[in-house]
């Protein structure tokens, strides 16, 4: 899915992630399963993350139900003493249903997939948040703004992702990373610069065992910066 599907997971339509001092730090969420409607296929997204801080796990899923049925399923089981214990809202094409249960969240958000479902699943602690995120711990422009930051762990694969924002232009980005960058020790793989034709420009350099990829694309302020950081 996505990376924008994954941000309504936390309820709100746009996310502030914040990373952890380091992805290894990614805490694992102790919270039990939430319940699946009957013949509901599972597959993992990201079993450790940490997204706005607060330690996270992703499920995708299908059925052969349709929303309707799927958002039934948990608005019958999300009740206490009677009473409903989910808020519902819509975002975009997606419906999402959201429900706390002690210090764990749920968030399933589900739309049509042909005459099924498809949707994702969150499981979070949010009482256990680690912050809010300001600067980039990456090296960027001055003045660069932090927009989403996703820290995780994939079974001993570390990866960091910051979404980040600044007034720079493409070619000045390009030129900032290419330079620091390599400066910092990491050789260039992949540089398309000067820009594409619709104005992004891709960089992917590598140090070791760590490799970043960097997308940097025109923005109405400036530039949008997609960097990932991953060792193995």
């Amino acid at each position: 899915m996505a990376m924008r599907s994954l941000l309504l997971l936390m309820g709100i339509g746009c996310l502030d992630f914040s990373g952890l001092a380091a992805a290894g730090q990614v805490p694992a969420v102790n919270c039990a399963r939430p319940p699946f409607p009957t013949g509901t296929k599972l597959t993992v997204v990201a079993q450790q993350v940490a997204m706005n801080g607060t330690p996270m796990s992703i499920l995708a899923m299908a059925n052969r139900l349709p929303p309707a049925a799927v958002l039934d399923f948990y608005r019958h089981r999300w009740v206490v003493n009677g009473h409903p214990a989910y808020v519902q809202y819509r975002v975009g094409p997606w419906q999402v249903v959201a429900h706390r249960d002690g210090s764990c969240f749920y968030t399933v958000q589900v739309q049509a997939q042909g005459s099924g479902t498809e949707g994702l699943v969150g499981v979070s602690l949010p009482g256990e948040a680690q912050g809010m995120p300001g600067q980039p711990s990456f090296p960027a422009p001055s003045g660069t703004k932090v927009i989403n930051d996703m820290a995780s762990n994939d079974g001993g694969k570390i990866g960091h992702t910051w979404y980040l924002g600044n007034r720079e232009t493409v070619q000045q980005n390009a030129d900032f990373y290419l330079r620091t960058l390599v400066h910092q020790g990491w050789s260039r793989q992949i540089a398309n610069h000067p820009p594409m034709s619709h104005g992004a420009v891709a960089m992917m350099f590598q140090k070791g065992a760590q490799t970043v990829s960097i997308v940097v694309e025109p923005a109405i302020f400036g530039s949008t910066l997609l960097i990932t950081k991953v060792r193995r």
